[in-house]
């Protein structure tokens, strides 16, 4: 009885890889409705008041919002990572971050193009046709081009982790993974604290790696059940390598409580609590309303307060336009390209 006992709980331990795979992670979803909500709470309610100098009332100043970037990219190493273990090739792999990336980005990259050029802002946010065309690869900060839209930052930040994950795909690294991470973890305190790594900052994201580095632990721990004393340390070294390497962003040390007990609440504790209708739906409406909530929201409030329309709750009408517009991107627009190019790069080519 004792050995069969012993039998299950190896059978246990390997099975949540199996009996999730090709499942989504709806709590993960919604986590990302979450970052993804208040940060454009943070452009529309604090960043607009503090570029164009107006006087929100104390309580409306929402400034910790930026801090859906850093969840965003945690939920990345966790979700990323997961995309590996499901693709069979490195083809495949890009192939699903083209299709889940770029068609959605060119789209809201347009009108945020275009909705700036017909209602100019600043010289800051104002972009030229050469900035945008340059934009459409996402490596344009690379290169010292500005973004159409600010926000768009950190995109670069994502396609870089990618490169950095097609490694491990190509040579098959996962079973070296732990040895990968501790390694990229030396780097950032190497870079952040003894010596700056000509031209691997970037490549490298040796500034916000700790992070995707967080999220890959995460995707171990609750995939594959790997709960040794190493991977708290390293999530633990994360963590506190954040705080330090982030020092620059006011109120990093909180933040990071908060994400950490979000993230571990979703994806251990109570994912059912996050599991609601609103949160999934500002989740699967997530991507477009990033790319296209910030510029096109200071359009909308800039072209209200020059009407007049200042008091605080007008903030409300450029953000339930821009989630009206991301719901129809996401509906109308994502959901079909992204099964034609499914269809047209994924699937099995007959045999002739």
């Amino acid at each position: 009885m004792a050995a069969a006992n012993k039998t299950m709980e190896k059978i246990v331990e390997t099975q949540p890889k199996k009996a999730l795979s090709g499942q989504r992670f709806k709590s993960v979803d919604a986590l990302r409705g979450i970052a993804a909500f208040v940060v454009v709470l943070c452009h529309q309610v604090h960043a607009f008041n503090n570029e164009y100098g107006y006087k929100p009332a104390p309580y409306f100043t929402f400034w910790f919002g930026y801090f859906g970037v850093e969840l965003f990219f945690m939920i990345s190493g966790f979700v990323i990572y997961y995309t590996l273990q499901q693709s069979n090739s490195l083809k495949e792999f890009w192939i699903k971050r083209f299709i889940r990336l770029f068609p959605t980005y060119w789209l809201c990259l347009v009108i945020t193009f275009l909705a700036v050029s017909l209602f100019p802002l600043s010289p800051l946010r104002n972009s030229s046709i050469k900035e945008a065309l340059y934009g459409l690869l996402m490596f344009n900060g690379l290169f010292g081009v500005k973004s159409v839209d600010p926000s768009y930052w950190s995109l670069l930040i994502e396609l870089l982790f990618y490169l950095m994950m097609s490694v491990v795909l190509y040579f098959k690294l996962f079973q070296h993974i732990y040895t990968i991470l501790w390694s990229w973890l030396v780097l950032v305190l190497v870079y952040n604290f003894i010596y700056k790594l000509p031209g691997l900052g970037a490549f490298l994201n040796l500034r916000y790696g700790p992070l995707f580095i967080i999220g890959i632990c995460f995707y171990k721990m609750r995939m594959e059940g790997d709960r040794q004393w190493y991977v708290w340390l390293l999530i633990a070294s994360c963590f506190v390598t954040c705080i330090f390497v982030l020092e620059d962003m006011h109120g990093i040390a909180w933040a990071m409580v908060v994400i950490m007990f979000l993230f571990v609440m979703a994806v251990f504790v109570t994912p059912n609590l996050f599991e609601n209708k609103l949160l999934l739906f500002l989740g699967k409406i997530s991507y477009p309303l990033y790319l296209i909530h910030q510029n096109v929201g200071f359009v909308m409030l800039s072209q209200l307060q020059k009407r007049g329309f200042t008091h605080p709750v007008v903030v409300l009408i450029p953000i339930s336009v821009c989630v009206l517009i991301a719901w129809l991107i996401t509906t109308f627009y994502e959901t079909r390209v992204s099964s034609f190019f499914r269809n047209w790069l994924l699937k099995p080519r007959a045999n002739k």
